[in-house]
């Protein structure tokens, strides 16, 4: 759905309601947001039809004669592969994301995404030595009988457990599941970053059972990868479109007694950041379920679940957090054997959170300054304006004084009720356009008139 408008007249100006702000927290630190005026464009990204795959290996993209850059992110540690474009316009087709970097797509304007993104972790492998494989910055996962490696399996790896356990899922932002079962154990992991995404990480993986006789044992499940989409204008994710970087499950073993499932990997990242963020589709970051085991004569112990993921939504002005879903994966089953065997535990919810950028030294209605000669500050306009020919809603934004408006390039200061999201429109001889405020609150705003 789209926000609906209610425009009312007011000197040059109408404003407009938008959506209501939602899960909003203020936060001093911006994480790994890149500025789009820092890197070089490849041009506008118009898409309706045809697949474009970016590499973030070799920084490529379909049908872009150049390269995207690296960036560091805030810690300095991890590579992420960032595609700038003048501005994004995503309707139709496909887009494929490969290679190992994490990735940012920024646009020195606005970035509209109507077709589904996805970075999600492999599912485990039964009875082998070769990993599931994470994409976009999510680590790989644990394979059969061997302990994980922060290097490999990443910062949050779920843990191998002592002879027969199933594995530890892998962790984020919620904590892995375990399997814990009499004398049989095996830890998920710890949860690492912070709910900002000060620093992007991909999720990490699950690990493999431990059961030792073949063909019993599964591989955990890869992490989900980290996914960024920044505008100085506006970002909106549109209807029916998905973002997902799941991680991956651990893998199933149907039928097999005495058998161990791997731990499901973590969810990845999403980090949205603009002035404005509509998301009308949904932000998945969801952990993998832990290995499902299924003999008949029981002794069989399931993988840990693993993880949700981190969702942050970095906003100036206005931000519609949607349907998002940074849910633990549920722990694998078991067939119980007494007391020895049974399913592993569910991985722990991550979180998403809307952070404010907005500055907080927006001045009180007294200080704004006094409007230009000529012009009243109560009441502003004249006949010669549009006449409206809509009724008032209830609730709708009022204004009490405006100031400053007639001179381009200058701040428009604005008093009144109900202002916290809204944006003007401004009549000109080219007809009407779009501004969106400086900063708002409820009852003042600030903008520049455009040229």
């Amino acid at each position: 759905m789209y926000p609906r408008t209610c425009s009312f007249l007011c000197g040059l100006l109408a404003l407009v309601l938008l959506p209501a702000i939602t899960c909003a927290q203020s936060a001093s630190e911006k994480g790994s947001i890149f500025d789009p005026d820092a890197f070089s464009s490849l041009g506008s990204w118009e898409q309706s039809t045809g697949d474009t795959v970016i590499n973030t290996d070799d920084l490529t993209l379909t049908g872009f004669a150049g390269n995207g850059a690296l960036g560091l992110s805030q810690s300095g540690s991890i590579e992420i592969a960032v595609f700038c474009f003048d501005s994004v316009l995503l309707e139709g087709g496909s887009v494929t994301i490969t290679g190992n970097r994490p990735v940012a797509i920024i646009s020195k304007t606005d970035a509209v995404i109507g077709v589904s993104l996805q970075a999600n972790g492999e599912d485990g492998l039964i009875n082998s030595d070769t990993p599931a494989l994470g994409i976009a910055g999510g680590y790989q996962g644990g394979v059969r009988t061997t302990e994980t490696l922060s290097l490999l399996n990443g910062p949050g790896r779920g843990h191998l457990g002592n002879f027969f356990s199933g594995g530890g899922g892998g962790a984020y932002g919620g904590a892995g599941g375990d399997f814990a079962i009499s004398t049989y154990h095996a830890d998920g992991g710890t949860p690492y970053g912070t709910p900002h995404l000060t620093v992007l990480f991909g999720g990490s993986g699950g690990a493999g059972g431990n059961r030792v006789t073949d063909p019993s044992n599964t591989g955990g499940g890869a992490g989900g990868g980290a996914v960024e989409i920044a505008a100085k204008g506006t970002v909106m994710i549109t209807t029916g479109t998905v973002v997902s970087v799941n991680g991956g499950a651990g893998n199933e073993i149907g039928g097999i007694d005495t058998s161990a499932g791997g731990g499901g990997g973590s969810g990845g990242a999403i980090l949205l950041s603009a002035r404005n963020i509509w998301n009308f589709g949904t932000l998945h970051a969801t952990g993998g379920h832990g290995g499902d085991t299924g003999g008949e004569s029981g002794g069989d112990r399931g993988g840990g679940g693993g993880g949700g993921g981190r969702i942050a939504l970095h906003y100036e002005n206005t931000v519609h957090l949607g349907e998002t879903d940074v849910s633990g994966g549920r722990g694998g089953t078991g067939v119980p054997d007494s007391t020895i065997a049974g399913p592993g535990d569910p991985g722990q919810s991550g979180t998403a959170v809307a952070i404010s950028q907005r500055p907080a030294d927006l001045p009180l209605p007294n200080d704004f300054p006094t409007g230009p000669a000529g012009v009243a500050n109560s009441a502003p306009g004249g006949a010669e304006l549009p006449q409206m020919v809509a009724d008032e809603l209830p609730g709708a934004p009022q204004i009490s004084m405006i100031t400053d408006f007639t001179y381009p390039d200058e701040t428009l200061c604005a008093s009144g009720e109900d202002l916290t999201s809204v944006y003007l429109q401004i009549w000109a001889e080219d007809g009407i356009r779009q501004v969106w405020p400086l900063r708002s609150d409820e009852n003042r705003l600030q903008a520049v008139v455009p040229d």
